[in-house]
Parts: structure tokens; C-alpha cells; sequence
């Protein structure tokens, strides 16, 4: 009986966050109409988007369910804690990203006046992303609860300051290293990504946002895990990268050769009149189940 009390409290709780998640969207984003555009507008692209902003946010907090519980009401608190610092990251990501990768053009003008749901799918997958990055980064931290922990000014130790900032600082990390698999995936694709998406490319779209996941997925285990010394973790990033280089250009291959034989994958996305959404849906698979076979394997 604990248990499920314990259970459906946990479920209230990431409930309100999602809603303190949805608040502090209307704050940052003080001309976008939120309920407005997604039910008075039937905007499909920015559901999207906002389905992946909540997924990101629902990622990032799994991380304090993990690990040694301390009682209700300490549990209760680092949730809630780490649930308002995810969000604020999230949101900050999302600004960092659509200034750095989505450069060439206007993400928000594309989602909300063109409703292109490819860059809708795009932003939404951004957003997870980083949900990832910081259900690794939180899932690391064996600390005190803040509960307990909250007058240890330590640096050092099980601090829940120090875990904290350990966060804050594997979030950083994260964020660099998807920046810059983004550019290295921008790279290797034989066409204009940001050309694509500005044309309501929904297959790149697609395709795209299945890379950014499958990236974020090897940074999340690159990262996660207990803290044991920064040369083991800066060793577990490295080889992460290194994957990733790998793994972007191999999955492309094996989607091409294998799960689509006798076709062409570019063709199918990019070269017919009428894009293959299909084929970036597949494209996103091979990129997500490569990178999870890799995390499983490791």
C-alpha cells in the first residue's frame, strides 16, 4: 500500500512539473499563443514541437527516479528541484540551439506562420535532446538529498550542491558536444539540410530529428552512471564521440543498403517531387536503434 502511495504521489508530482513546464513556456515565449496554436490553429507542427518540449522535460527528471530513495518528502523535493533547473536548461538549450543550429532561417517562423512540420518534428526532437543529456547528467548523482544535503556548502563529496553543479556542468558538455555532432552530421548528408527543412522537407525533418535522439542517446550514457573521477568520465565522453562520428555516416549506409535495398536514400528524400516520408522515418530508426544497440552493448 506504501508503494502505490509512494507511485501515485511520484505521478502527481511529474504531472505539476509538466504544468510549471508549460507556465515557464508562456513566459519565455511571450508572443507565442500556446493553447491557442494548438487548438484554435490545429497547428500540427508546433503539437509537435511542444510534445517533444514536455518529452524532454519528462527524460530529464526520470533521472532523480533512479538510484536510493530517501523517503517521500526528500524524494519529493529533489524532483521537484531538479524538474524547475531541467526546465530552465531546456528552454535555455532551445535558444542556444535555434541561434546555432538553426541559423539559416526562422525555426519559429517556420512552425507557427508556415506550420512546416518537418522543422516542427526538428525542434521537437532538439527538445528531447536535451532531455536525454540531463537524464544522464542527473543519473550520476549518488548525493545527500537536498533535503539533508542543503546546508553542505562542500564542493567535494556527496554534497547536493556539488551534484548539482556537476549537472550544470555535464549539461554544458552535453550541449557542446550535440552542437557540434550536429555540424559533423550537417557534414556527411549530400544535401542542404537547412535548405530542405525551409522547403517543408518533412522526410529531412524527420530523418534529422531521428540523428539529434540517436546523438543524445550516446552523449546520456556517456555521461550517466556514478562519478568517478573526471578522467573516466572525460575518457566514457570521448569514446562517445568517437562513436558517434562513426556511427552517423554507418547508419546511413546500412538504411541504404539494407533496410531500403535496390533504392536510393537521397533520392527518396530529397530528388523526387513529392518527398518519401516514409524513407526519413526509416532513416530516424536506423540512426535510434544503432544507438541503442551501442548503449546496450556498453
Amino acid at each position: 500500500m506504501e508503494n502505490i502511495l509512494y507511485t501515485a504521489g511520484t505521478i502527481i508530482l511529474v504531472f505539476l512539473i509538466l504544468y510549471i513546464g508549460k507556465a515557464l513556456y508562456r513566459l519565455f515565449h511571450p508572443t507565442t499563443k500556446l493553447d491557442h496554436t494548438l487548438v484554435k490553429e490545429d497547428n500540427v507542427a508546433f503539437a509537435y514541437s511542444h510534445i517533444g518540449y514536455l518529452l524532454g522535460i519528462l527524460l530529464a527528471v526520470s533521472g532523480t527516479l533512479k538510484g536510493d530513495t530517501y523517503g517521500v518528502i526528500s524524494d519529493s523535493v529533489d524532483l521537484l528541484i531538479y524538474g524547475v533547473v531541467s526546465i530552465l536548461l531546456i528552454n535555455l538549450a532551445g535558444w542556444i540551439q535555434d541561434r546555432w543550429i538553426f541559423h539559416k532561417f526562422s525555426i519559429k517562423d517556420e512552425i507557427l506562420r508556415d506550420r512546416n512540420t518537418g522543422a516542427g518534428v526538428l525542434q521537437g526532437a532538439s527538445y528531447v535532446s536535451t532531455g536525454l543529456i540531463l537524464m544522464g547528467a542527473i543519473s550520476g548523482d549518488d548525493s545527500l538529498p537536498f533535503l539533508s544535503g542543503f546546508m553542505d556548502m562542500s564542493t567535494e563529496g556527496n554534497s547536493a550542491w556539488w551534484a548539482l553543479g556537476n549537472t550544470l556542468l555535464f549539461w554544458i558538455i552535453g550541449q557542446i558536444i550535440l552542437l557540434f555532432m550536429v555540424k559533423v552530421y550537417d557534414l556527411i548528408t549530400p544535401y542542404d539540410i537547412h535548405h530542405q527543412i525551409e522547403q517543408d522537407n518533412v522526410a529531412v525533418g524527420i530523418g534529422t530529428a531521428g540523428a539529434f535522439v540517436a546523438i543524445a542517446i550516446l552523449i546520456s550514457n556517456g555521461i550517466s552512471g556514478e562519478f568517478v573521477s573526471w578522467s573516466d568520465t572525460a575518457f566514457n565522453i570521448l569514446s562517445e564521440v568517437v562513436i558517434g562520428v562513426i556511427l552517423l555516416p554507418l547508419s546511413r549506409l546500412v538504411c541504404d543498403k539494407l533496410l531500403l535495398p535496390g533504392e536510393n536514400l537521397t533520392h527518396e528524400m530529397v530528388e523526387q517531387k513529392t518527398a518519401n516520408i516514409g524513407a526519413g522515418a526509416i532513416e530516424a530508426f536506423a540512426y535510434i536503434a544503432s544507438a541503442l544497440v551501442i548503449v546496450w552493448l556498453l
